[in-house]
């Protein structure tokens, strides 16, 4: 059924006559998504807010267009026990979202600490042996965001491979050679010095190698693991 809209503003009633059905009100939200994306705030928010605005829109609508009068005209106090409800639902869904959207930074909080303190061990064994890291924050076998420390000794290749996810990489000592490629190239890889920066797309395979001793630092999202491409190469396989 259309029906036209009274008044209030552009997206929220739109002063046009609109399918106030809920999968109507979806795609006008979705369109107010795409005309404020840009502003760089809307997509960080997590799915349970984006419903928030949603329910919000379909009631607001509704209500501006007489939909409830009808059923309701006859009990004020039946009108405002649906609005309690209606906000209530939407303050629950407000306040999940704001809460999933926090435990990312509550999953790597970490206590300070200085290179003394960092704790080494030996590298999972999907790494080629010889190659020591250190969990800085997160955990690397959960989802969420997780930052690694790794040595790499001298004369060490990792042969090309992807991550789960995207892959920072700075380089604190030392010297690291990097590239992009589904084979490790010697001859055309790039030379890291320290402070040197390294980001690695989620798809994108790559390699690296040492010459001298490197220590680098690495901000992906866990589960941290590594994929070869050539399955031969996977020293956990050997």
């Amino acid at each position: 059924m259309k029906i036209s809209c009274l008044s209030g503003s552009r997206f929220l009633t739109a002063g046009r006559s609109l399918d106030l059905s809920f999968a109507s009100v979806v795609a006008d939200y979705g369109e107010l998504y795409r005309r404020t994306e840009h502003y760089g705030s809307w997509g960080k928010y997590p799915p349970l807010i984006h419903t928030t605005f949603i329910i919000i829109l379909y009631f607001y609508r509704c209500s501006h267009n007489g939909i409830y009068s009808n059923h309701f005209q006859k009990s004020s106090f039946m009108k405002k026990i649906t609005w309690r409800f209606v906000f209530t639902l939407a303050a629950f869904f407000l306040l999940s979202g704001i809460k999933a959207q926090t435990e990312g930074i509550n999953q790597v909080s970490a206590k300070p600490m200085n290179e003394i303190d960092v704790v080494w061990g030996d590298a999972p064994p999907s790494l080629p042996k010889g190659a020591k890291m250190a969990v800085m924050a997160g955990d690397p076998s959960k989802a969420g965001p997780v930052t690694l420390r790794a040595m790499f000794p001298a004369n060490y290749k990792m042969a090309a491979h992807t991550h789960g996810g995207v892959e920072n990489v700075t380089v604190l000592k030392g010297s690291l050679y990097v590239g992009m490629g589904n084979k490790l190239d010697m001859k055309t890889a790039t030379l890291l010095k320290p402070g040197g920066f390294f980001a690695i797309p989620t798809t994108g395979p790559h390699y690296a190698f040492t010459k001298e001793g490197c220590v680098f630092e690495v901000h992906t999202m866990g589960p941290f693991v590594v994929n070869y491409v050539n399955a031969a190469d996977d020293p956990s396989k050997q």
